[in-house]
């Protein structure tokens, strides 16, 4: 019997007890590894890991095993149409440390996210950037995504020319951002769907929206519960909302700090959320309105936030000039002076043949205070935001006399957002490509009141000659629209509409389309708001 128990003992229970005593010294407390190339680091990924990894950069697809088939368990590749994008999945308490700025985890390939943690928890990064560093897709990609995480801290992350967003997360909770960066990014500086429990502390979000395109927001939060944004900045930003969220419960934004931002939509654009919004501050941002149809937000103590009670925060105005003092007539012969003069109360007097938008200096990366460029698929169109009181007309009113061109087959030559009291008179705008091979159009308006369109020519091979949407009181008057694709106008939303002395030809498709307008007359004839005109 005492033979059977030594036996046992020695051939099950000593090497179990030498197995423990080994994995012990290397899983019971947290490992610590230094790496310096991408192989290494992704070779250390794992649980109970800190990486260190040293100054300089990681970009991803240098790695021997990029797009291929994982040999660790916890990472993978996960594949999109332009390249592939690194997958952390089922790893806990993993910790990868930078060495400072110049530690940097890249990703060359425009489509991807640069980083995906996916079911983990107990993960943290900190002291380093990501970032793409080639071209950048600017509607899909980001930053880092998270997925289905848990206990997840990101602290001093400089996050950065990421494409549309810095950060993504959804199904995510506990997480906590403290004193790290969000940049360049195209829509959106963090997006939380479906999460909780999400702290941003002492961040700072600049530089998102206007290049190459408008954001959309600061924080856009969608079915998410507890989130607190406090002791942020944000700054030097074109969006349309500093925060919009749909709808999310308990979301507090508490003592930041807002300035030089244009804002083309509503500040808070707030559906089912009753966002606490105490202690904030702002400074020289241009606000159109407050509020949506939305709910409001409510200060520390839960009452409502007025208009008035916003409008307050704002520092005081300077006593507005006179009209007279106000108004300024520029006369530009360039295109690059041209985009100089674009504000309010303002008159551009064109006096050269031809402005063709893709000699500006800085076509589709430089952006003004009223005016930034998109993309919307193969080159920049040019838009101009908030430029109230704006006349841009020919010096001597001959339609033929100048002509103001696009080359991006998909971009609209012009488009006029949050401009009211808008006059374009006398001049010639169209693409310069051959037509019948463009998807973009010539003038679109979007959220705009009292436009007025005279004695103006608008060719294709753009799709329309006019789009306007969400608009009120626009008329055009004894001016041709000709080689336009799909139609001459397509108007949305659109009340007070005036259409006399007119001349359409050689359209693809309809002369008026109507979606949901009101009082639309045309040479005198009341049309249904809803109709097609041959």
């Amino acid at each position: 019997m005492r033979r059977t128990i030594v036996s046992y003992f020695a051939r099950v229970i000593l090497p179990a007890a030498i197995w423990i005593f080994l994995l012990s010294g290397c899983a019971g407390e947290p490992g610590v590894v230094t790496v310096s190339t991408v192989d290494e680091l992704l070779a250390a990924i794992g649980p109970n890991q800190t990486i260190q990894l040293a100054a300089g950069e990681y970009e991803l697809s240098s790695a021997s095993d990029y797009g291929e088939a994982s040999d660790n368990l916890y990472y993978t590749w996960k594949a999109s149409t332009e390249g592939y994008t690194l997958k952390l999945r089922g790893v806990e308490n993993l910790t990868i440390q930078g060495s400072g700025e110049d530690c940097r985890i890249t990703m060359v390939k425009p489509y991807p996210d640069v980083l995906i943690l996916e079911n983990s928890r107990g993960i943290t990064l900190e002291n380093l950037s990501v970032s793409h560093t080639g071209e950048i897709d600017t509607q899909n990609s980001g930053g880092i995504r998270m997925e289905n995480c848990e206990d997840v801290s990101l602290n001093d992350v400089n996050l950065h020319r990421c494409g549309a967003y810095g950060l993504r997360t959804s199904l995510t909770g506990n997480l906590q951002l403290t004193d790290s960066s969000f940049y360049d990014c195209a829509l959106a500086g963090i997006v939380a769907e479906a999460s909780r429990d999400v702290l941003v502390d002492g961040c700072r979000f600049y530089s998102i929206g206007g290049v190459p395109l408008e954001g959309v927001s600061a924080f856009y939060l969608r079915l998410t519960e507890n989130v607190d944004i406090t002791d942020c900045e944000v700054y030097d930003c074109a969006l349309e909302s500093l925060v919009l969220s749909v709808p999310c419960d308990t979301a507090r934004m508490t003592n930041c700090s807002i300035r030089d931002i244009r804002f083309s939509g509503s500040a808070l654009n707030l559906y089912g959320t009753g966002l606490v919004f105490d202690g904030n501050a702002f400074e020289n941002c241009q606000i159109r309105s407050w509020y949506a149809e939305s709910q409001g937000a409510v200060d520390a103590q839960g009452n409502s936030l007025t208009v008035a009670d916003l409008n307050a925060l704002l520092p005081a105005q300077e006593e507005p000039q006179s009209e007279e003092e106000a108004f300024t007539s520029v006369t530009v012969s360039t295109v690059d002076e041209f985009l100089a003069a674009i504000g309010p109360n303002r008159e551009i007097i064109l006096e050269e043949k031809l402005y063709d938008l893709s000699t500006a200096r800085g076509y589709g990366e430089t952006s003004g205070e009223y005016y930034y460029w998109e993309w919307p698929h193969d080159g920049p169109a040019l838009v101009i935001s908030g430029a109230e009181n704006l006349t841009i007309r020919s010096a001597d009113g001959n339609v033929d006399s100048c002509t103001i061109s696009a080359i991006p087959r998909y971009a609209d030559v012009l488009t006029f957002v949050h401009c009211d009291n808008l006059r374009l008179s006398g001049f010639t705008a169209g693409h310069t490509v051959e037509p019948g091979v463009c998807a973009g159009g010539v003038l679109k308006f979007r959220d705009c009141d009292n436009i007025l369109i005279e004695q103006c020519g608008l060719f294709g091979c753009g799709i329309l000659g006019i789009q306007a949407s969400d608009c009120a009181d626009l008329e055009v008057a004894d001016s041709e629209i000709y080689e336009c694709s799909l139609g001459g106008l397509l108007l949305e939303r659109v009340s007070g509409v005036n259409i006399q002395g007119c001349t359409f030809r050689d359209l693809g498709g309809d002369r008026i389309m109507l979606l949901d307008c009101e009082d639309v007359t045309m040479d005198g004839a009341a049309l249904d708001g809803n109709a097609q005109i041959p």
